[in-house]
């Protein structure tokens, strides 16, 4: 349970038991709520190897994983060391073997690609995540060290068979189809099949056609 005290006549001035709270609450309040990002990470690595993590899982508070990890100093670094603001939220552990570590997770505006990074050097393990960002026409993967973004509208309508007549006699067969544009179908249809189109291209798209980009730390 978190215990959150308020100033009764200065909205600015909050206290709270746990910071990720304190960061939701603050961005409400001012109006900045983030794109949050969902993903998917697999760690993999020798039994040794994958224990720190599962042991992690075992203390029971999942709120801490990058700090635990890959701590920082001060706030600042959490940009260098993580790529997000903050820690990662909402997290769901998949019961996995012993040779691997799988949980999904939420961050702002984007992929922890650095936090990734550093707990492949400082562990000697393979990370591998993919996920999206809320609101955009993007799917993102982090593969051993580096990292990607692929356009997937048009992937999407060709792998699912996108068919606007089919969608409209689906989705809005007694309305007027004047009161629809083809951006409204589409975007109708994209949202029900998001999450299987994102879990087709992370298993079928070919790593050797994605553009990969190195992730570069900087943890001075």
């Amino acid at each position: 349970m978190y215990i959150i005290i308020i100033n009764k006549f200065n909205f600015n001035k909050i206290e709270f038991i746990n910071d990720n709270i304190a960061n939701l609450i603050n961005l409400y309040i001012t109006k900045k709520m983030p794109n949050f990002y969902s993903g998917r990470v697999n760690i993999k690595g020798g039994p040794e190897k994958i224990k720190p993590f599962k042991d992690w899982e075992q203390k029971g508070d999942l709120t801490n994983f990058a700090s635990t990890f890959v701590p920082i100093n001060e706030p600042n670094q959490c940009y260098t060391k993580w790529s997000v603001k903050w820690e990662p939220s909402c997290v769901s552990i998949i019961e996995t073997s012993e040779n691997s570590f799988q949980f999904t997770f939420n961050t702002p505006w984007g992929s922890p690609i650095n936090l990734w990074k550093n707990i492949e050097v400082k562990y000697n393990v393979s990370v591998e995540e993919y996920g999206y960002e809320d609101g955009q026409n993007e799917f993102y993967k982090y593969y051993k060290g580096k990292h990607t973004k692929f356009e997937c509208e048009y992937w999407i309508k060709y792998e699912f068979s996108y068919d606007p007549k089919k969608v409209y006699d689906e989705y809005y067969q007694n309305e007027p189809l004047d009161n629809y544009d083809e951006e409204d179908l589409f975007n109708d249809w994209k949202n029900d099949i998001w999450i299987d189109a994102l879990d087709k291209w992370n298993d079928t798209y070919s790593v050797d056609k994605c553009i990969w980009t190195d992730v570069e730390i900087n943890n001075e």
